[in-house]
């Protein structure tokens, strides 16, 4: 009994202290379109970042990040975001607790070294009372070490609360009178078509794509393509109904994307041979990555001539000057 006890002794007698001045906290509440894909991908950065995730489920998520990355962190959920609902960051000075805690340590550590002395000479009866303190004030010890360590780890590594709202694809409200064509238009219906859901018709008529690009399907007056990074071309024809003018559509579409919570980058009205094209230039986040989408319109009588095009945004920046001759041909 008094080897184990002693060996005890030597290994908590080795443990090293150190100090962190202070904890910091962040706590934020972001808008995003899908809190599944959110919190993989934010747990995805965490790690990647020398983080862990201590909790989440579909609305919280509770990491610990390094605290010399909490800036870029915060960034990055920020720009991962549809919109920012509150931020703040707290910070909170450990050094004291720490120093007290210390204190109570070595005052804990220096009794069981006296009790180390008095067992190495005591009797067989009196040693059974000695190492029964001894063992007491060795949990006593372990418990002042978790804190102590506790501390430390919140000084080295910052709390980060998010928590995810989901923008809800409404109709009405912030985006006003919702048309079908506008609806079938938004990114996240861009974003998840399936060739499935349009049956692909074979023409010996060539649609005009980007290049690189591969003809998906065709079916009327819709086709669409792919590139082999991810990037997706859809042209279309609509009804124009009701029966409206091109600055009408163009008021409502941009009050529809806007109250989505995408983010106008450009708006441009083209000269085209068919007439005017009013094209926007959106920036979407609050998936997995960040996203260029442009759309764009022709009105002609009762058709609108429609092209949608997107992907993610460094790799989609390629294509556009190319789609941009396009969309003056629509």
């Amino acid at each position: 009994m008094k080897k184990i006890v002693l060996s005890v002794i030597l290994l908590l007698s080795c443990i090293a202290v150190s100090f962190a001045s202070e904890s910091v906290r962040v706590d934020m509440s972001i808008k995003v379109y899908d809190a599944g894909r959110s919190t993989g991908y934010l747990a995805e950065q965490c790690e990647k970042c020398g983080g862990y995730v201590v909790y989440y489920n579909a609305s919280v998520m509770n990491l610990r990040i390094p605290a010399d990355q909490v800036a870029s962190f915060r960034d990055l959920v920020e720009k991962h975001s549809s919109k920012v609902l509150y931020s703040n960051i707290s910070t909170s000075d450990t050094s004291s607790r720490l120093m007290e805690l210390q204190n109570n340590l070595a005052e804990k550590k220096k009794l069981l070294d006296r009790y180390s002395g008095i067992l190495r000479n005591a009797d067989y009866a009196s040693a059974l009372e000695v190492e029964k303190a001894m063992l007491a004030l060795v949990r006593e010890i372990e418990a002042l070490q978790g804190q102590i360590n506790m501390l430390q780890e919140e000084g080295r590594m910052a709390l980060f609360s998010v928590a995810l709202e989901t923008s809800a694809v409404v109709s009405g409200g912030d985006r006003g009178i919702v048309f079908d064509w506008i609806d079938d238009m938004t990114f996240d219906k861009f974003l998840n078509w399936r060739a499935s859901e349009t049956r692909p018709e074979f023409s010996k008529h060539i649609e005009i794509i980007p290049s690189g690009f591969a003809l998906e399907a065709r079916s009327g007056n819709f086709y669409t393509s792919v590139s082999p990074d991810g990037c997706r071309f859809i042209k279309k024809k609509v009804k124009n109904y009701p029966e409206k003018d091109a600055e009408f559509w163009k008021n409502i579409l941009e009050k529809n994307f806007l109250g989505l919570g995408y983010s106008l980058e450009d708006f441009q009205e083209i000269d085209a041979a068919g007439g005017k094209v009013s094209c926007f230039k959106w920036s979407v986040s609050g998936y997995d990555m960040a996203y260029t989408y442009m759309t764009a319109f022709r009105v002609n009588g009762k058709i609108l001539s429609v092209i949608a095009a997107g992907g993610e945004k460094d790799i989609f920046a390629e294509y556009i000057p190319e789609i941009m001759t396009l969309v003056s041909e629509l």
